[in-house]
């Protein structure tokens, strides 16, 4: 019966607190998709299309914590120790904001297609700045382009899409 009993127990799911962190342009006070943000553990988290992150540490509750941020066409100011990132405070079910400075002349939108350009946002309970309703097109993907100089010449190569069947 206490084996029973144990079993039960940790088949439960957890409940803990998620902290939130949003990085948004320094100019135009829009969310950056696709920031990196590496703890010193190593572990990475993507910015979704809104620019949050769901960060998931229950061990962590109350502590803070440094991300490492990297953006291609955005710059991160350094700490004292020359590191591009932030420290923040892991407060459960609390939003830290971190502003970056945009070097490239185009804001960077987002995903295109794909179900989750929102999930963060969507953990968070926060509604992204659009009417955003997730799509049953059920197709997941890189979603994504990238310009590459060869020669004289610009190659552009796009990212795939997958159907989820």
């Amino acid at each position: 019966m206490s084996c029973l009993c144990l079993i039960c127990r940790f088949a439960t799911p957890l409940q803990s607190a998620v902290y939130g962190l949003r990085v948004i342009d320094a100019s135009t006070g829009v969310g950056i998709p696709l920031v990196e943000c590496k703890t010193t553990q190593q572990t990475t988290y993507w910015s979704d299309s809104a620019g949050y992150v769901v960060i998931h540490e229950p061990g962590l509750d109350g502590e803070e914590m440094f991300l490492h941020l990297r953006s291609d066409g955005y710059q991160i100011k350094a700490d004292g120790f020359g590191y591009q990132g932030t420290r923040i405070a892991l407060k459960p079910n609390q939003t830290s904001l971190v502003q970056i400075n945009r070097t490239q002349p185009a804001e960077r939108v987002g995903r295109i297609t794909g179900i989750g350009r929102y999930r963060d946002a969507q953990l968070l309970g926060v509604k992204p700045y659009i009417d955003w309703q997730e799509p049953s097109l059920q197709v997941a993907g890189q979603d994504s382009s990238q310009g590459v100089v060869f020669g004289r010449k610009i190659y552009w190569f796009w990212g795939d899409t997958s159907i989820l069947r």
